[in-house]
């Protein structure tokens, strides 16, 4: 066997002396991971031939550990250096790098120079380190070059610092970058610079940032420029401030930029100008500002002297003011033009004063806008002036509004006219007000309009001022509104004039109102008419009088109105006199209204009429109220009829009382209405006495009831009846009450009816106590009622019978009972019935309660039924007693329910034989219960069934026994159920058996249960044979066991299982064995599975034998294991393969050793295989070998390792070899160890191997 077929734990194993045993071809033979596996001590031991005999591919196998180990005196060729790794590089002592001479150096890659180190990399001498090419180079790490010394960076060439890469470049610290010499800094690239950090570029000193060329300079960035102190700053020279890009200088922080000096900034062109940014700007301060000439400030962006600070741009001289252009003009924002002084608004042409925005020319201040001159605001177009706003409008003086032009002030939108202060709209001069549009005019505010002058006003064209509102027109003062000429007056409209207030109105003099014409006049409103004063109303001419509408002329106070002289009343027209309101005629004098003429009384409307009040009415003379015609009449209203007098009531005539509505006869009061005599009552007909209301009729005295004809009081309504006091009512004559029909007889009101006497009462025919309805007869005293007599009660109907309250009902007796036929008890309400009292109930007839229907029968209170005799309950029929609720059966005592007659009994349907209390139950005698059918007794609940007495129990029959349910069987108590006798017992068919609760069967004696037929006993439930006791389960015979189907099997418990004898157990029969679940099989004591014969184990299922215990499995002997055949061997679990004793491993035969599976037989246990012999051991197929574990493997005997054959041997597996023992390894043959494969042999361990006789390494080699 050669060396390279070891393994690495084989070759590590080896000693020094084998280690040095090996030749230059050997170790030539070895793969990276063999010569990693030498132990690093040994490397040490090698000899340069040795060691020059690894391969490049070999070598790459050498540990961190092997490497220092290698004596410095012996140098690895190139070949094999460039084989190693960066980290084996790494690995290298300083001595044996400073062996190495510039031939090995310049064979490393960039790489593995990065693997050496800080420390190792900085111990190279200046040689080596001047022999890397660019490559190498740029293989140094960054670590390395920062764990270099300042001595260290010098000894890098000018060409090697330029071929460092930006990071490398930039991993220098400030120490290192500080030592570079300028011819090193000279070979620098841009981007190298650049790629510095702002501290590392700040670290060059000035001698170095001043030999930087401009195309270094350019490779600067924002971040180094940002971080530039003021120092740093001034170190610049003007030609590299001048070779900045506009980026760079954008890159400045604002504080390195206003570093810059006046040489510096001079350098600076328009092009980069154009980088400075907002922020820089904005920074500058006024001195900044001022060093910046005329052809930089115009080469500023908008947006950069918007940038600037307000005092920044007040800061500008007038010669950088003036070469801005209108651009840069409108940069300017609204803060820096708000911080203008009234000097620096000076300061801007007209041109530059046109070019402002309008949002730049509202941030003007008040003072600064004021400060103006004639000529900049000349140059304002419309577009600015409509943005000015309200605060610089008001800092405006009288001076400011007069340079307005016409054409500016026109361009003035409404809200800047409204802004104007009073002063300044009267400081207006004629041209810049006609200038006034319209809309401008009527956008003036009360308060500009209130504060015009005399003399502005007069400036007012007639057409100017009926463009104005009525509201701008009422704001003028009155002062103003009285000096209006009549030529404004004229322009003024009638809408305007309706809209003076009363003191503008009352300014008006007599020449300017009588210059009003018909439309002006018409344009006053009703509340202006109804405010004038006497005095006013005292200018108005009678011609202005007569153009009045109806609407002013109502509109006129009653102080006005009663100035108006006869002429000027006399010249009222209809439609005018129409005008007059309700409220004006109503303020007439008794004076004024005797002026009127019949004719014009007869001409008022119905409003004005009715406006009049009762005391006015009566007022009036006789001609004038004769004048009033029907119509007039019939529109009197309530409240003037009820007011009239007795007096006027009765000057009423016949043709005017006949004239009166319903409504208005009821409007009379009580006390008018008595005031009419028998003559003018007389002539009221039936339609009129209709509207008589209850009050007016309720007054009536006994006299005045006496005055109506029997015609009249059958006119009456039946409300109006019922309306008539009761002692009104019992006023009446017989001739009268005989006139009263049904109807208003029955109106008579509750209040009425319980004024009656008995004796009234008494005196009524049939026929009106029948026209009593429900409700009235209800409002009878129960004395009433109980006072009519026979015809009167049967004169009753249904309905009314229907009223009979409860306490008149409860209030009968036994007599008053009697009285009313059977229609009639038969009409009373379900509840009426359940009304009376028990006694009189109990005191009806037979016949009676024979009346009563179903819904009357249900009504019955158990009061009511509770009070029963046996006789009464004997009265009830059939139909009855199965109407009765289940709370009315409930009330029945046992006494009556035992009373009930065989037809009572059966009549009972299944809801009332549910209702029966256990108490009624219990207390049935044996008479009654022998009554019950089958079909009742089934209709029982469990519970009932159960209260019924042990011997009525023992005394249902076979049919009765027949109807009884599984579920009543099941319900019943233990000691209920052993009163059945034993032939009733026989009796009960397979489904009531089935009914039995388990609680039940476990209750039965051994005796019990051996009475059971054998029909019986098969027809158990599962569940019912498994509440059997474990006493009463071994007392079965062998007959009964034989009767139990797989079913019941199945059901018997685990306990039940445990319980059973050897005996029966060995009485089981093959179908019963097979129907045993897995938990009954495992429930089997370890005695009884082992007195199962070989038919019995023959009929165990799979599933069976793998439920068997290990307890079970335990227990075998050898005999009972050599009852199972091979399938049944091989069904065993692995956890029942282990539970196996030795003596039962070993006692299998090699059918069923052959049957076991893999997994079986890797359950096997130490205990069970080191108990196996050669022989065993021989009944194993090679296959079976083959699947043993390692540990199974290493706890067979020596003997039988020894007795293994060849082919036993090479069955062995890589996995199974390694479990041998040193032990086992011994009894080994040479023979065997060379018949082993070479994947068997590299198998062994190394502590195997170490174990190896002379004799076996040899045969192992």
């Amino acid at each position: 066997m050669s060396v390279s077929a070891l393994s690495t734990a084989q070759i590590a194993v080896l000693s020094v002396t084998s280690i040095q045993a090996l030749t230059k071809t050997d170790l030539g033979s070895l793969s990276a991971s063999q010569v990693g596996a030498i132990n690093a001590t040994d490397i040490a031991a090698l000899n340069a031939t040795q060691l020059s005999g690894i391969t490049a591919t070999g070598v790459k196998g050498l540990t961190v550990a092997q490497i220092p180990q290698i004596n410095s005196a012996l140098v690895l060729d190139t070949t094999q250096l460039v084989a190693l790794s960066a980290t084996q590089v790494g690995s290298f002592s300083t001595t044996q790098l400073a062996g190495l001479d510039t031939t090995h150096i310049d064979a490393f890659s960039g790489a593995q120079l990065a693997g050496l180190g800080a420390t190792n990399f900085s111990s190279l001498s200046s040689t080596q380190v001047q022999s890397f090419n660019a490559t190498q180079v740029s293989g140094i790490s960054t670590t390395e070059l920062k764990g270099l010394s300042t001595t260290d960076i010098g000894e890098f060439t000018a060409t090697q610092v330029g071929q460092l890469s930006t990071q490398q470049f930039a991993s220098l610290s400030t120490a290192e970058l500080g030592a570079l010499s300028t011819t090193q800094l000279g070979q620098v690239s841009a981007a190298q610079l650049g790629a510095l950090s702002a501290t590392g570029f700040s670290s060059l000193n000035s001698t170095q940032v001043g030999v930087l060329n401009a195309t270094q300079v350019k490779g600067l960035v924002a971040a180094q420029l940002k971080a530039l102190t003021t120092t740093d700053v001034g170190e610049f020279n003007a030609t590299q401030v001048g070779a900045f890009s506009a980026a760079q200088i954008a890159g400045f922080s604002t504080t390195g930029f206003s570093a810059l000096n006046q040489t510096q900034v001079g350098a600076l062109n328009g092009t980069q100008l154009t980088g400075l940014t907002v922020g820089q700007a904005g920074a500058l301060s006024t001195t900044d500002v001022g060093e910046f000439n005329a052809t930089q400030v115009g080469s500023l962006s908008a947006g950069q002297l918007g940038a600037l600070t307000a005092t920044g741009a007040s800061a500008l001289s007038s010669t950088q003011v003036g070469v801005l252009n209108a651009t840069q003009v409108q940069g300017f924002t609204a803060g820096q033009i708000a911080g203008l002084s009234t000097t620096d608004v000076g300061e801007f042409n007209a041109t530059q004063v046109g070019a402002f925005k309008t949002a730049q020319l509202a941030a003007f201040t008040a003072t600064d806008f004021s400060a103006l001159n004639g000529t900049q605001v000349g140059a304002l177009n419309t577009s600015q002036i409509q943005a000015l706003t309200a605060t610089q409008l008001k800092g405006l003086t009288t001076t400011d509004i007069g340079e307005f032009a016409t054409t500016q002030i026109s361009a003035l939108s409404s809200n800047q006219i409204g802004a104007l202060s009073a002063t300044n709209v009267s400081a207006l001069n004629q041209t810049q007000v006609n200038a006034l549009t319209p809309t401008q005019l009527k956008a003036l505010s009360l308060t500009q309009i209130g504060g015009l002058t005399s003399t502005a006003v007069g400036e007012f064209s007639a057409t100017q001022l009926g463009t104005l509102t009525a509201a701008q027109i009422n704001g003028l003062s009155s002062a103003n509104v009285s000096l209006l000429t009549t030529t404004q007056i004229g322009g003024v409209t009638a809408g305007q004039i309706g809209g003076l207030s009363a003191t503008n109105l009352a300014a008006l003099t007599s020449t300017q109102v009588g210059s009003l014409n018909a439309t002006q006049v018409a344009g006053l409103t009703t509340s202006q008419v109804g405010g004038l004063s006497t005095t006013d109303f005292g200018q108005i001419t009678s011609t202005q009088i007569g153009q009045f509408s109806a609407a002013q002329l109502g509109a006129l106070s009653g102080t006005n109105l009663s100035a108006l002289t006869q002429t000027e009343v006399q010249a009222l027209n209809t439609t005018q006199l129409h005008g007059l309101t309700g409220t004006q005629i109503k303020g007439l004098s008794a004076g004024d209204l005797n002026e009127l003429s019949t004719t014009e009384v007869n001409t008022l409307s119905t409003t004005q009429l009715t406006a009049l009040s009762a005391a006015q009415l009566g007022q009036l003379t006789t001609t004038q109220f004769g004048a009033i015609n029907a119509t007039q009449v019939g529109t009197l209203t309530g409240t003037q009829l009820g007011g009239l007098t007795t007096t006027a009531i009765g000057q009423l005539s016949a043709t005017q009382l006949g004239g009166l509505t319903q409504t208005q006869l009821g409007s009379f009061s009580t006390t008018g209405f008595s005031a009419l005599n028998s003559t003018q009552v007389g002539v009221l007909n039936a339609t009129q006495l209709k509207g008589l209301v209850s009050a007016q009729l309720k007054a009536l005295t006994t006299t005045d009831v006496g005055e109506f004809s029997a015609t009249q009081v059958s006119g009456l309504s039946a409300s109006q009846i019922g309306a008539l006091s009761a002692t009104g009512f019992s006023a009446l004559s017989s001739t009268q009450v005989g006139a009263l029909g049904t109807t208003q007889f029955a109106s008579l009101t509750a209040t009425t009816l319980g004024g009656l006497t008995t004796t009234f009462i008494g005196e009524l025919a049939g026929t009106q106590v029948g026209a009593l309805n429900a409700q009235q007869i209800g409002q009878l005293s129960a004395t009433d009622v109980s006072a009519l007599n026979t015809t009167q009660a049967q004169a009753l109907n249904s309905t009314s019978l229907q009223g009979l309250t409860q306490t008149q009902l409860g209030s009968l007796t036994a007599t008053d009972v009697g009285e009313f036929t059977e229609t009639q008890i038969g009409a009373l309400k379900p509840p009426q019935v359940g009304d009376l009292s028990a006694t009189a109930f109990s005191a009806l007839s037979s016949t009676q309660v024979g009346a009563l229907n179903a819904s009357q029968i249900k009504a019955l209170t158990v009061t009511q039924l509770g009070g029963i005799s046996t006789t009464d309950v004997g009265e009830f029929n059939a139909t009855q007693i199965g109407t009765l609720s289940t709370a009315q059966i409930g009330a029945l005592s046992a006494t009556n329910l035992s009373a009930l007659n065989t037809t009572q009994a059966t009549a009972l349907n299944s809801s009332q034989v549910k209702a029966l209390s256990l108490t009624q139950l219990g207390g049935l005698n044996s008479t009654v219960v022998g009554e019950l059918t089958s079909t009742q007794v089934g209709q029982l609940s469990a519970a009932q069934f159960n209260g019924l007495s042990a011997t009525n129990l023992a005394l249902l029959t076979s049919t009765q026994l027949g109807g009884v349910s599984p579920t009543q069987l099941g319900g019943l108590s233990t000691a209920k159920l052993a009163a059945l006798t034993s032939t009733q017992f026989g009796l009960l068919n397979t489904t009531q058996v089935q009914g039995l609760t388990t609680t039940q069967v476990g209750s039965f004696t051994s005796t019990e249960l051996g009475e059971l037929t054998n029909t019986q006993i098969g027809s158990l439930t599962a569940s019912q044979v498994g509440a059997f006791s474990t006493t009463n389960l071994q007392a079965l015979t062998s007959t009964q066991v034989g009767l139990l189907n797989a079913t019941q099997v199945k059901g018997l418990t685990s306990t039940q299982v445990k319980s059973f004898t050897t005996t029966q157990v060995g009485e089981l029969n093959t179908t019963q064995v097979g129907a045993l679940t897995t938990s009954q099989i495992a429930a089997l004591s370890a005695t009884n599975v082992s007195a199962l014969t070989s038919t019995q184990v023959g009929a165990l299922l799979q599933s069976q034998i793998g439920a068997l215990t290990t307890t079970q499995v335990a227990g075998l002997s050898t005999t009972d294991i050599g009852e199972f055949n091979a399938t049944q061997v091989g069904g065993f679990a692995t956890t029942q393969i282990s539970a196996l004793s030795a003596a039962n491993v070993s006692a299998l035969n090699t059918t069923q050793v052959n049957a076991l599976g893999a997994s079986q037989v890797k359950a096997l246990t130490a205990t069970q295989v080191a108990g196996l012999s050669t022989t065993d051991v021989g009944q194993l197929t090679t296959t079976q070998l083959g699947q043993l574990l390692s540990s199974q493997v290493g706890a067979l005997s020596t003997t039988v390792i020894g007795a293994l054959t060849s082919t036993e041997v090479g069955a062995l597996t890589a996995s199974q070899i390694p479990g041998l023992t040193t032990a086992q390894i011994g009894q080994l043959s040479t023979t065997n160890i060379s018949a082993m494969n070479a994947t068997q042999q590299a198998a062994f361990t190394a502590t195997q191997v170490q174990s190896f006789s002379q004799a076996q390494i040899a045969a192992y080699l």
